[in-house]
Formats: C-alpha cells, structure tokens, sequence
C-alpha cells in the first residue's frame, strides 16, 4: 500500500500539469483566435483594396472611351478646318484674280 504522502504529490503535479495543459491549450486557442482575427482582417482589408482596384479600372476604362470619343471628334474638327481653311486660302486667290 502507498501512503497519502507519497500519492499526493504526484496527484498534485498531475493536476498540475492538467491545468498547464488546459491553460496552454487557452492561449494556443486565443492565439489562433487572434491569428484568425488578423488574418479576416487582412482579407478583408485585401477585398476592399481589390474591389477599390475595380472601380478605379472601371473609371478609367469609362475615361479612356471619352477621352478616345473626344480624340475622334477633335481629329474631325482639324480635317474640317484644314479643308475650310484650304477653300478660304481658295477664295482669296480668286478675289485677288477678280481685282486684278
């Protein structure tokens, strides 16, 4: 038979020891819970950027198609000046002849 002396201790370290485990088991848990706290945090924070990205791409996709509308149309007025101007620089010459 064992005595209570010798029986305690060891009881009292085992509990000991399931204590450490339960409380290191805690921690390890609260870590992770931390972890996987940062870790949404940071995908969200990632979607966001992403989604913000998108919308920036949209925009100056939108921009880029007026931008290129206004080009068009710009080109058009310079080819109906140039041929204005032409037929005016025309006409002056002529009024010149006439007046000669």
């Amino acid at each position: 038979m064992t005595s209570p002396n010798n029986t305690a201790p060891r009881e009292c370290v085992q509990t000991s020891l399931v204590v450490a485990s339960l409380a290191s088991v805690q921690l390890e848990s609260r870590a992770s819970k931390s972890l996987a706290d940062e870790l949404d945090d940071a995908l969200e924070e990632e979607y966001d950027m992403a989604e913000k990205y998108a919308d920036m791409a949209e925009k100056y996709a939108a921009m880029e198609k007026k931008y290129k509308a206004a080009q068009s149309e710009l080109d058009e007025l310079q080819r109906d000046f140039k041929e204005l101007n032409e037929k005016y620089v025309t006409l002056q010459i002529r009024h010149a002849d006439l007046q000669n």
